[in-house]
């Protein structure tokens, strides 16, 4: 009989109370700076905001502010980001007046859509489809899908090619229509000056610059050209530079003036001087950087100090979060974060072990990809594109399925037929099924799928099927983790803009940057700045406690520590559920259990 830590708990008996409503921030100094900066055409205003400053905060106040003081019409404004988790984070708290009027759209999203008014649908490969290429025709000596992307990228922007095999694939994808997210940047290049929408954004604002890669930057030049361009970012937290040098490509776009969020809103000084004392880099940028080095930046901590500097939890995850639970934390304030999804599966097995509530934090699950994927074949048909390659990739993917004439026939007339489902829960049955006959599995994301096509469907689809409109409106949704009481699990990547009171970082055991002579002299390699920046991001998720695994630091016993309870449940505005007496037994009784588990 499965046992565990969840059966019964020191928290059976209390609610699990949620906190109220955060009341309306205040709009400090340095947020007031940038939010009432003019608007001025043929600009480029930079804003380094460091994590937990209130940049999205800062950004839709920003907005407003264009809307309401400058004159702008929100139909003039566009945010643009790389990523999905990000334009979904501005398009949901965005005022209601004008979360449907200002154009909120990932870059490739914004291409594909340059592209599409002149060309028509495209197919576009992502990193499953990478994953599928690199499977099937990949060189061996690229271990990675992500090795593969950058020799394609890397062939088409040098010419260079370092292994034969890029031709083989990069002749597929032109045979079948299909396109690189390079090749979508770059051919959307082309049609920027006929379109429509070349001339209808007068402001354009990027959130998260420090993810833009190189040849992102020509593609911003030339669509922003006469708008004001205004870039929200903190360079400290650039983790995506597989395809190549972020801040070089940054600085090639310059701007005319740079300003500072100073404050800190997430995590507790004691966080924030921890992250700043490991690296001589981060603490000049975080806490002195200033406009051409004039200004001295302080940051001002608008918490109070907890008393709890990080803690060591030396492989101990299970009698940590024990503790934890012993004085009354929700499971769902807990976060676990490490390097790769092997590392994420292996805590998840590991918490399972125990009955521990858990949850992986996905964009998408595998099955809902898989739907996406059938979605893709079924438009390949209706449009008449070739779409032997779609297929390959997808087929592939699902390797237990049997490829003869008679199941390929039938699957195409179940493809050409999902064009013909209006309704949104009929259509995702239909999906679910054909996926579930070519050997996947559904799992509970499926639920918020069908939340996502419910809107699709009420947003009106016009000349277009409920297959379509999702792609039109509804690619870019990222499926957010649920609200059930379970510990978060998530790879260092999946977490950059989530926060947690309590987090621990796994399996960081590379020297930080400041440990490595060449880089305090100042000549930053490219690994060691991305390794440098991945802890980073790690290190400023939790909000109250940071957990590390053998970093080496001295521990502290938090079932005693009456006073960081008090600041605890203060800062999250709930009721104090710590009780001394009653955590140490409790986890007296719960450390017989773990010592004989």
């Amino acid at each position: 009989m499965k046992r565990g830590i969840a059966e019964k708990t020191p928290t059976d008996g209390y609610q699990d109370i949620s906190p109220p409503p955060q009341p309306q921030p205040m709009i400090t100094q340095s947020q007031k700076k940038i939010i009432e900066y003019p608007y001025q055409p043929n600009h480029i205003l930079r804003i380094d905001a460091g994590p937990g400053s209130g940049k999205t905060f800062t950004l839709l106040k920003k907005i407003e502010y264009l809307v309401e003081q400058q004159n702008v019409d929100p139909q003039e404004i566009l945010v643009l980001s790389l990523t999905n988790k990000a334009v979904e984070n501005v398009r949901a708290n965005l005022n209601e007046k004008y979360r449907h009027l200002c154009c909120i759209k990932t870059f490739h999203s914004m291409a594909n859509r340059l592209i599409k008014d002149v060309k028509g649908f495209v197919n576009v490969i992502d990193d499953n489809g990478w994953r599928a290429l690199h499977e099937l025709y990949g060189p061996k000596k690229l271990t990675s899908f992500r090795s593969l992307e950058k020799s394609v990228v890397k062939y088409r922007e040098t010419g260079h090619l370092a292994h034969e095999e890029v031709l083989k694939i990069l002749d597929l994808m032109k045979k079948c229509n299909v396109y690189s997210h390079y090749d979508l940047i770059q051919e959307s290049i082309k049609y920027i000056d006929a379109s429509v929408l070349n001339k209808q954004f007068k402001v354009i604002i990027i959130d998260e610059y420090q993810d833009l890669y190189p040849f992102l930057i020509p593609f911003i030049k030339k669509f922003a050209k006469n708008s004001q361009l205004i870039m929200f970012g903190d360079m400290n937290q650039s983790i995506y530079q597989f395809l190549g040098n972020n801040e070089r490509a940054i600085e090639s776009i310059g701007y005319n003036t740079v300003l500072h969020l100073k404050d800190n809103f997430r995590s507790s000084p004691e966080i924030m001087e921890f992250v700043n004392s490991q690296d001589n880099e981060t603490s000049k940028n975080q806490i002195e950087s200033g406009m051409n080095g004039k200004e001295k930046d302080i940051v001002v901590y608008s918490k109070s100090e907890s008393g709890v500097p990080p803690l060591n939890f030396n492989n101990d995850l299970i009698g940590e979060i024990s503790k934890l639970i012993c004085c009354g934390v929700n499971f769902k304030d807990i976060a676990v974060l490490t390097r790769t999804n092997a590392e994420v599966t292996n805590i998840v097995n590991k918490l399972n072990l125990y009955n521990i509530p858990n949850e992986k934090i996905l964009k998408y699950s595998k099955f809902i990809v898989s739907l996406i994927d059938i979605m893709r074949l079924s438009i390949d048909l209706k449009t008449g594109a070739n779409n032997e390659f779609n297929r390959v990739l997808v087929l592939k993917k699902l390797s237990d399925w049997d490829l003869n004439d008679l199941k390929i026939a039938r699957l195409d007339q179940d493809l050409r037929a999902l064009h013909d489902i209006a309704d949104p829960i009929e259509l995702v049955k239909k999906l679910v099924t054909i996926s579930y006959n070519l050997g996947n599995v559904p799992d509970s994301t499926i639920y918020k799928f069908t939340e996502i096509m419910k809107i699709c469907s009420e947003c009106g689809t016009y000349n277009m099927s409920l297959v379509e409109c999702f792609f039109d409106k509804a690619l870019d949704v990222t499926l957010d983790s649920s609200d059930e009481n379970s510990v978060k699990v998530s790879t260092i990547h999946a977490s950059k803009g989530l926060e947690y009171p309590i987090v621990f970082v796994d399996k960081l055991e590379l020297a930080w940057m400041g440990q490595s002579s060449s880089m305090q002299d100042g000549k930053n390699n490219g690994f060691f700045t991305g390794e440098r920046n991945v802890k980073y991001v790690a290190y400023t998720r939790p909000r109250n406690l940071l957990y590390l695994n053998n970093f080496g630091i001295k521990n502290h016993n938090i079932l005693t520590n009456s006073s960081f309870w008090d600041y605890y449940y203060k800062d999250l505005r709930l009721p104090n559920r710590f009780n001394q007496s009653f955590a140490i037994k409790s986890f007296q009784k719960l450390g017989k259990f773990l010592s004989r588990a």
